[in-house]
């Protein structure tokens, strides 16, 4: 699936290790996450379209251990820790990028 666009933050899910500009949960101040999935870390530094300088950054987040940032989707599978993915995303469980975003914008996706 393509990225959204229109200035969007683009970054990795600590979950999937996907690289794009989705809906996020991002959980701030949660430390002791450990570190990250190696195959995460692999998928990233796997990529051949992006920059080093974006390839940094993205390893980076994934290594800072008090920021948590998943899909909507992958938090509500690995057990959204306040439950509210499975709130925002119901009726929309199939739905990504602009859909999705589409969804949590009007309600409608």
């Amino acid at each position: 699936m393509s990225n959204i666009g229109q200035d969007r933050l683009v970054r990795v899910c600590d979950y999937c290790g996907g690289v794009d500009d989705h809906p996020r949960h991002v959980i701030a101040g949660n430390p002791g996450t450990g570190l990250p999935d190696p195959a995460v870390v692999t998928k990233i530094l796997d990529l051949d379209d992006i920059a080093s300088a974006d390839r940094a950054a993205l390893i980076a987040d994934l290594y800072d251990t008090t920021l948590v940032l998943r899909h909507l989707d992958c938090c509500r599978a690995a057990g959204c820790p306040d439950g509210t993915c499975s709130e925002q995303t119901a009726g929309a469980e199939d739905l990504r990028g602009v859909d999705l975003l589409d969804h949590l914008m009007t309600g409608k996706g």
